[in-house]
């Protein structure tokens, strides 16, 4: 009994380790001119990295970009990616990025908002290694 529970929480964990993760943003509501950061610290060496971002307008004109960021020590980043999403004039602005493989220990999302709206940033990301 006992092997087949270290068994079944094995199976759990590398599942869990491999399944998509929900990000909480630095900030809940972006306002005009404002940024926001999603970051994540990633789980050890993964081969691919996958970001998203979710940009939900609740009001206004819709206008900014994204850009992502990584850094060996979680405070100092740098732009890693010449991927920069701009945001249209709709509901939701979808950007993702994939890093094969992570040669970062932080990853962030930059979101910077320019125009007249009131927007929600959402993330998530999934790190898995191969086998």
């Amino acid at each position: 009994m006992k092997k087949f529970l270290l068994i079944a929480f094995t199976i759990a964990t590398g599942f869990a380790a491999s399944a998509q993760q929900a990000v909480t943003p630095s900030k809940a509501t972006m306002t005009a001119t404002d940024t926001g950061y999603i970051a994540i610290k990633v789980p050890g060496f993964m081969d691919v990295v996958t970001l998203q971002l979710n940009q939900t307008k609740t009001s206004g004109t819709m206008a900014g970009y994204a850009t992502l960021e990584g850094s060996l020590d979680g405070v100092n980043y740098a732009v890693i990616s010449k991927d920069t999403t701009v945001f249209a004039n709709k509901a939701v602005n979808v950007a993702s990025w994939s890093i094969t493989p992570s040669s970062y220990s932080f990853y962030r999302i930059a979101s910077y908002s320019t125009g007249t709206n009131v927007s929600a940033p959402t993330g998530f990301y999934l790190a898995r290694k191969r086998n």
